[in-house]
């Protein structure tokens, strides 16, 4: 390693903090909930969920599901506050089990159309899902915001989202792979794409409850300032991860990267989210902006949950790249 990189490493730097200064070793373990009765339901297991599957109400094939998102230090709390009505109620759902999987879910290299997803609830019709949606909100309003869900639609600027999609194993095959499906009012079986945006099946029609609070929040974003994102010509997609995405982008005919930052999302193992990274970068590249061997930086923004950096952009491969072409084996 080139000795100009020493000075950024040493502890006590600005640059670096030596990893024992982000571990904590508290909050670990498996998530519990109150003992259910085994004459009511049936629980299952596995590394990625926990099933509570009432016995008394038969659980559809398709429906409005919804789920609850939570931070990491939040995440017991939050079923303390929303499992003892699911249970009351008879409410089939299912959590992830263990802090660990809830981290690795919500981590860097993680699924984005699973992530942030903490709590199935598997609601009997539309109108238990629509008086869920409240209810739900009201229980954890004083939590703290978790990750936001991709693929889901979020109810109220809360931690409730919620979709439409299968609730039991059912598969149909699509570009020659067997993927969860939906079955149309005529019998069909089509794809249920979890694809990282929100998007409904041509034969469901959202309820008018929910187009109502669609406008209200739409409203509300309408006085978000976007003008910097807004200046922005995307060219391409440059990467994907559950932290957010990094883009080519072009600004007064100069071509710029700009890196996004989600929050409470692309944990890695300092537990240091998306947008939390972003901004240590913006930081430390604000820094060492004189210095001839690190990339400019342009500009800094925050729009919605979001942050935006927007730095040089250098022509080249990366190191991965380089080895793999120039690797004497």
């Amino acid at each position: 390693m080139s000795l100009k990189y020493i000075e950024f490493l040493t502890p006590g730097t600005l640059y670096y903090k030596p990893i024992s200064q982000y571990n904590d070793e508290s909050n670990k373990g498996t998530f519990i909930i109150q003992k259910l009765n085994v004459d009511l339901w049936n629980q299952n297991k596995d590394e990625n969920w926990h099933y509570c599957i009432n016995k008394k109400n038969e659980l559809p094939k398709q429906g409005w599901k919804i789920h609850i998102t939570a931070t990491l230090e939040e995440a017991q709390k939050t079923l303390d506050n929303v499992t003892p009505y699911l249970i009351e109620k008879n409410i089939s759902f299912k959590f992830v089990p263990a802090y660990q999987e809830l981290l690795f879910k919500n981590s860097k290299n993680g699924d984005r159309s699973s992530s942030g997803k903490f709590i199935t609830i598997y609601p009997k019709d539309t109108r238990e899902f629509l008086d869920l949606l409240t209810i739900l909100e009201n229980l954890i309003i004083s939590l703290h915001r978790g990750p936001y869900i991709l693929n889901d639609k979020q109810w109220n600027g809360s931690n409730v989202f919620f979709r439409y999609g299968g609730f039991v194993p059912m598969y149909t095959i699509y570009k020659g792979v067997s993927v969860p499906a939906i079955i149309t009012p005529d019998g069909a079986k089509i794809p249920d794409l979890r694809n990282p945006y929100y998007e409904l099946p041509s034969f469901i029609e959202e309820p008018k409850v929910i187009k109502e609070m669609t406008k209200k929040m739409d409203k509300l974003f309408e006085n978000e300032d976007t003008s910097k994102f807004d200046e922005l010509e995307v060219l391409s997609a440059l990467h994907f991860s559950n932290g957010g995405g990094v883009y080519k982008v072009k600004k007064n005919n100069q071509t710029l990267v700009m890196k996004e930052g989600r929050p409470e999302t692309g944990l890695d193992r300092l537990k240091l989210d998306g947008f939390k990274r972003i901004k240590i970068e913006k930081d430390t590249l604000k820094k060492l902006n004189s210095k001839p061997y690190v990339v400019d930086f342009y500009d800094y923004f925050e729009i919605w949950e979001n942050n935006y950096l927007i730095e040089e952009y250098l022509e080249g491969i990366n190191l991965q790249e380089y080895i793999a072409q120039n690797l004497p084996f």
